[in-house]
């Protein structure tokens, strides 16, 4: 028997609160502050309740419950996808003009992400390996000097996210 890869597809998706700020800036249908039937990318949407919402998709209507993300395909086509599997399913697509830029996405001991330059990426390093693992009162010049350094490279949160210094330059 041959075994088959699915093919790799970009496709687009929000999250649940991403869909009620949406609801909210295109339906004049709020009830409590939260949209009450809406058309999303063409489809209509039903507040089931505050944390569910009802979608159409080819297989019928469809739960879209806070947590979940709201997967639009290539076709147009919408349907809610548990985080979990989402996760498991998808990873974010780093737009074409960062893979272009030399850069490297890492991670401090904190959980923080950076993007920094490759011509960086040794001394981002051995800076980090300086303070790994201290706490700031043990160290707060090396703390300091890292951060003065390497904050421009932060992500502000989501590993996804890309540094404003990128988007100015």
């Amino acid at each position: 028997m041959a075994k088959y890869r699915k093919k790799p597809v970009e496709i687009e998706a929000i999250t649940f609160d991403e869909l009620v700020e949406y609801g909210k800036e295109h339906s004049d249908n709020l009830v409590n502050g939260m949209p009450w039937s809406f058309d999303f990318n063409g489809h209509p949407v039903t507040h089931e309740n505050d944390e569910c919402y009802i979608v159409p998709t080819n297989h019928g209507s469809a739960f879209f419950k806070r947590g979940d993300m709201l997967i639009i395909q290539i076709d147009g086509e919408i349907y809610p996808c548990k985080k979990e599997v989402f996760d498991e399913t998808y990873e974010k697509v780093v737009p074409t003009w960062v893979l272009d830029r030399d850069i490297k996405r890492l991670q401090d001991g904190d959980g923080h992400w950076y993007w920094i330059p490759l011509n960086e990426v040794d001394s981002f390093a051995a800076d980090l390996d300086k303070i790994d693992g201290k706490d700031y009162m043990d160290c707060p010049d090396e703390y300091d000097a890292f951060s003065e350094k390497y904050e421009k490279y932060r992500t502000g949160g989501s590993p996804d996210l890309i540094p404003d210094f990128f988007n100015e330059n």
